[in-house]
């Protein structure tokens, strides 16, 4: 069983997917700065998904 802090950090992690899934929906979305694009935030949960396996191993 997951414990607390497993499974606050995972419900955090797919709140953030959802906001992407609901930013690829827009297609009027433009970001205001370089670092809050689609992509980047896409390239920041693929990172945390990353270290987080590695924390876990």
């Amino acid at each position: 069983m997951a414990t607390t802090t497993e499974a606050t950090f995972g419900a955090k992690l797919a709140n953030a997917i959802t906001i992407s899934t609901h930013l690829k929906g827009f297609t009027g979305y433009i970001a205001p700065t370089s670092e809050i694009t689609i992509e980047a935030y896409d390239a920041l949960i693929a990172s945390t998904k990353t270290e987080n396996t590695k924390v876990i191993t």
